[in-house]
Formats: structure tokens, C-alpha cells, sequence
């Protein structure tokens, strides 16, 4: 034994009463000086452990892909996203106009009011239009509501997802506004969330009452048109009859007569006389001629029915004579006449097509009955958060999933 190996026991003190022995600070110092004269290489498969939890499929990759997602999430809705109230309101658009139905839906028609399909989506598609979103922030001012102090940063408009633009106000509006139709019932529902329950309740009343207005814009146009063609053969009919009235006005001052059929009629009628006249005359000359032919009454009579015969035939004349006849004259009046009953008859035809026409508008207004009205919910549904939570996991768990699945098919490939 050397005088090394003889000298180091007395180095080593006593066991410890524990039963475990003191280490110097030189039997630690050995086995790091060994560690650092460690051939190179020797730590590779560490790091290369460390990497490998890291890569996909491992526990490093699967808490930075999956769980920290899952924990912002959990940071989010768990204490920082507001609480929104939902409020719901159920409606129906009705029609007096009903459907042509035949067979069996005929008999199972009732009577009354029907339901409108085509108004009702129109109806629909208002509500989620930027329309909409106009009216309502014309009136309660739909970036206010969404906007109050105690809404969260993703939350509230305007957002960094939104922006402070129209366009994102408007896909703003479209997440919390939701108009649907049940079409076997025809009753359609608008759900909107907000931050408050009074805002909430605010918005769904606004988007009724404006659909309301909807309504009755189109109820005004079309009957407006429906009766604007009416109203238009009604005026033409109008305007007819008093070109007539005109003409006949300009015709009897031309021809001095108000109404060449009387005067067609006084003038027979003194025609008749006069050859009655005649016929007298000629009777008594011819009497007297054979009885007294040297009576002086024969030329006083003879003249009587010259002048007789002579007024007759100028009688005559001015109703038969092609130049200023009342004959001429009564035909021109007859087709002035005859155009003027044509005109009446036209004017009273346009007329009932005109009250045809509003009856026909009455029938086919449009209605937007409230069957549940807007309410003022209690207690907040959204944001869901547990649901939100699972979500998120699940979604970035099937994604982490199939992006290791991909992962192995290709090493396999690979291999």
C-alpha cells in the first residue's frame, strides 16, 4: 500500500449518525471536472429528448398548439367578456289578398287574413340589411349602445376585428341581429343581443318598427301603382269630355244655334204649316174660280199663296240647300252629340275601373302582426362561456389531431 492510500483515510470523517456520509468539497469537484473533460457528443441525446417534446406528437407541441389557446380562451371568457342579454321578438306578415289554392287546400282555407311568404322574407332580409342598420342608428344610435365603457375590447364596436368603418359596424350588426322564419308555422323571429337588457329590447323594437314602416311604404306603392293606370284613363276620359263641351261651345257659335235639332224641328214643323197653308189657298181660289170667275178675291188669294208658295220654298231651302243647311248643320251636330255620349260612356267606365282599382289596393294590403313583442331578458345567456371554452379546445385539439396524423403519414412515407 502506498503512503497516498495510507494518507487518504484519515481524510474521511466519521460516519453521521443518519447513516449517510459528508461529502468534501473535493469528492464534488472530481465528478464535475470529469463531467467537463466529457468526450464531445456525450450530451446529444438531451437535447435531442428535449427537441423531440417539441416536435409534433410530442407533449411540448401539444400544450403550445392545444393548451395555451385553451388557457387564453379560458383567460377571456372567464373574466374578461361581457355578459349579453338577449332579446326576442315573434312576428307574423299577413296579407287579405289569399292565395289560388284548388282541391283539398280549398276546402281547408279559412277565411280572414293569410300569410304573405314573399313580403316575409322581403321582411327578413330588411332586418339583416345595412338598411336596417341605417334606420336603427339614425334613431337610437346602434354605435353608442355597443359601445359602452363596461363592454370588453373584442367585444364592443368598434373592435380590432371590426374597425371603426361602416362595413364593420355592419358585420357588428350582423353577429347580434338574427332574423329567421319558421316556414311551417310562418312565424318569423328576430333575436338580438346586446349589453344591457334595455338595449337589447331597444334595438328589437327599433327593427319592428321599421319593418312596420317597411310595410306600409310598400302597402303605398303598390297601391299607387294600381291605380295610377286607372287614374290615368280616368283624366283621359276627362279631358275627352271636355274637348266635346268645346267643340260643341265653338260649333254653336259659329252657327248661331244652340241646338240645331230644335230648330231642325220648328223648322218641319212651320214648313208643315205653310204647306197646309198652301193647300188651303189652292182649295179656296179653286172654289171661287169655278164659282165667281170675276170675283176680286180671286187675286187677292192668288197672291196669299204666292206668297205662300214662295216662303215655303225658301223654308225649304235653308233646311235642304248644301250651303248653310240646317240639314248639314244637324248632321255636324249629331256626330258632335254622338261623340259626346261616347265620351260620357268612356268617362263612367273609366270611373268604375278606378273604384275597382281601390277596392282591388284595399284587398292586397300587407299587415305585420306582433305575436310575442320585444322582452327585457333578466339574466344573461351569452357569451356561453364554458361552451366557448370546450370550443376552443376542441377546435385546436382536432386541429393539433389531424395535423399529427398528417405528420405520421408522412414519416411513414418518408421511411
Amino acid at each position: 500500500m502506498t503512503d497516498q492510500q495510507l494518507k487518504e483515510p484519515s481524510m474521511v470523517k466519521p460516519e453521521a449518525p443518519s447513516g449517510f456520509k459528508t461529502l468534501s468539497p473535493a469528492s464534488i469537484a472530481k465528478p464535475l471536472q470529469r463531467l467537463s473533460r466529457a468526450p464531445a457528443g456525450a450530451l446529444d441525446h438531451v437535447r435531442k429528448d428535449w427537441k423531440s417534446q417539441l416536435r409534433i406528437g410530442g407533449w411540448g407541441a401539444f400544450i403550445a398548439l392545444v393548451m395555451v389557446p385553451t388557457f387564453f380562451a379560458f383567460i377571456y371568457y372567464g373574466f374578461i367578456a361581457s355578459d349579453q342579454y338577449e332579446s326576442e321578438a315573434r312576428f307574423i306578415v299577413r296579407s287579405s289578398e289569399k292565395p289560388q289554392v284548388g282541391g283539398l287546400g280549398a276546402l281547408l282555407q279559412t277565411t280572414g287574413l293569410g300569410p304573405a311568404q314573399e313580403e316575409t322574407y322581403s321582411v327578413l332580409d330588411y332586418m339583416a340589411s345595412r338598411d336596417a342598420l341605417r334606420d336603427i342608428q339614425a334613431t337610437i344610435d346602434y354605435k353608442t349602445l355597443m359601445g359602452r365603457d363596461f363592454v370588453d375590447f373584442l367585444s364592443a364596436y368598434p373592435n380590432l376585428i371590426d374597425g371603426s368603418t361602416f362595413e364593420g359596424m355592419y358585420d357588428h350588426f350582423s353577429r347580434h341581429v338574427t332574423p329567421k322564419h319558421d316556414t311551417a308555422s310562418g312565424i318569423s323571429t328576430v333575436t338580438v343581443r346586446a349589453f344591457t337588457p334595455e338595449d337589447a329590447k331597444g334595438i328589437a323594437e327599433a327593427l319592428l318598427t321599421n319593418a312596420e314602416q317597411l310595410i306600409n311604404r310598400m302597402n303605398t306603392r303598390s297601391r299607387e301603382d294600381s291605380l295610377t293606370l286607372a287614374r290615368t284613363e280616368v283624366r283621359s276620359a276627362e279631358q275627352r269630355v271636355l274637348d266635346n263641351q268645346l267643340k260643341m261651345m265653338a260649333f254653336r257659335v259659329k252657327e248661331g244655334i244652340v241646338d240645331p235639332e230644335l230648330a231642325s224641328k220648328a223648322a218641319l214643323e212651320l214648313i208643315g204649316e205653310m204647306a197646309g197653308e198652301q193647300a188651303k189657298l189652292e182649295t179656296q181660289l179653286r172654289l171661287i174660280t169655278e164659282q165667281t170667275p170675276n170675283s176680286v178675291q180671286i187675286q187677292v188669294l192668288q197672291k196669299r199663296l204666292d206668297a205662300v208658295v214662295a216662303q215655303l220654298e225658301q223654308e225649304k231651302a235653308k233646311l235642304v240647300s248644301q250651303n248653310g243647311s240646317l240639314v248639314g248643320t244637324y248632321a255636324e251636330y249629331e256626330q258632335l252629340v254622338l261623340e259626346q255620349e261616347f265620351a260620357a260612356k268612356a268617362l263612367l267606365t273609366a270611373q268604375a275601373n278606378l273604384s275597382s282599382a281601390r277596392i282591388e289596393a284595399a284587398r292586397k294590403q300587407l299587415y305585420l302582426e306582433r305575436i310575442i313583442e320585444p322582452n327585457a331578458p333578466d339574466y344573461a345567456r351569452f357569451p356561453q362561456r364554458v361552451l366557448r371554452i370546450l370550443t376552443v379546445f376542441m377546435t385546436f385539439f382536432l386541429g393539433y389531431a389531424i395535423i399529427w396524423l398528417l405528420y405520421v403519414n408522412a414519416r411513414e412515407h418518408k421511411h
